[in-house]
Parts: structure tokens; sequence; C-alpha cells
């Protein structure tokens, strides 16, 4: 096994007592038997990937990991994350990207949606710190978006599985286009101007 298949199932073993984690797994479990590293997940896993689990009474809640999220908007920008995260300083964002999704725009701001088996979304991905953290992002996101599973290909080819905020069915009219992250800024800039 290659170093990266051992610290996938090294991380698979650490992972596997919580209930909540078990579709995460079960996804690095094909990428370690299928060798198909490179190929994004099918609809149909990453469906699976979604699902969420009956909840089971007797279970103690899963404890809090620390997870990279993926984000593709207005997160990428480091002084907007920083600002609704309540960070003090700027955060440190990583170049990533995730196969298999594309955007389209609801207003001004893009909606992630399935795509393709080879399309890629680019954007930044920032490990998240906290539960508290994840409550800020599900906020901000509001309704419209639902905090998702996916699988982060960095830069240097390193992969996570991650978590990012897909556009929920049926919550707006979308049209096609292009998020212009530095326009963003700028209408940003002179609304607080």
């Amino acid at each position: 096994m290659t170093q990266r298949k051992l610290k996938i199932f090294f991380d698979l073993r650490l992972c596997s007592d919580h209930l909540h984690l078990q579709k995460e797994n079960f996804y690095i479990r094909q990428l370690i038997m299928s060798g198909k590293e490179n190929l994004p997940p099918s609809i149909m896993a990453r469906r699976f990937l979604n699902a969420r689990p009956f909840p089971d009474q007797n279970l103690p809640p899963p404890a809090f990991r620390k997870q990279f999220y993926f984000f593709y908007g207005t997160l990428m920008d480091p002084t907007t994350l920083a600002r609704v995260l309540n960070l003090r300083e700027r955060p440190v964002l990583l170049p990533a990207k995730i196969i298999g999704y594309h955007c389209m725009l609801w207003g001004p701001y893009p909606a992630l949606l399935d795509g393709p088996g080879g399309a890629a979304v680019h954007g930044m991905a920032y490990e998240i710190q906290s539960p508290n953290e994840v409550k800020l992002l599900e906020d901000y996101e509001t309704g419209h978006y639902e905090n998702n599973v996916c699988l982060i290909s960095f830069e240097d080819g390193t992969k996570v599985v991650g978590r990012t905020f897909k556009w929920r069915p049926g919550k707006g009219d979308l049209k096609e286009g292009f998020f212009d992250l530095r326009g963003w800024q700028m209408k940003d800039l002179e609304r607080d101007i």
C-alpha cells in the first residue's frame, strides 16, 4: 500500500467508532479497494455519502474532529471567513478543487450542484476547528445550502474527505454564470464605505 492509502486506512480505523462517519469510511474503503483515486464518486455514491442515518437514542453524540471545508464563493475571501467565524486573524486558506460538481448563480452568489464526472470546481479549503465554527458556517449559508460530504483535492495531489455547502434543490431560480470573487470584494468594500 502507498503511504497515502495507509494514512487513509488508519484515518478510517480511527473514525469507525462513530455512526455519522461510517458513510465517509465507506467511500474511503472504496478508494482503497478500487485504486481509482482520480475518479470522482458517482451520483449514487454521493447520495449514499449524504444520506442521514437514523439517530440511535442509546449512542452518545459523536465527538467533534477537525475537518476541511471546501469554499467556492464568498467564503474564499479570508476577511469574510474571519468575520463569519469570529476569528481574530485572517485564516490560512489552501487552494483546492472538488471533482464531479459545477456551479450556477443564485443572484450574485454561486450555487454548487452535481455535475458531469470530470467537471472540477476550484476554490479554497480551510480546516474547521470547532463545532461552533460549523454552526456559524451553517448559519451564514442559510437554508438555501446544505452541508455535504465531498472529496477535496489539494494542489500537491493530497485528497481528503471533507465537507462543502451544496445548493438545496427547489430553493430558488438559478442561472448560468460564474462567480467573480474580485468583483464581489469590490462591491463589498463599496458597501462598507
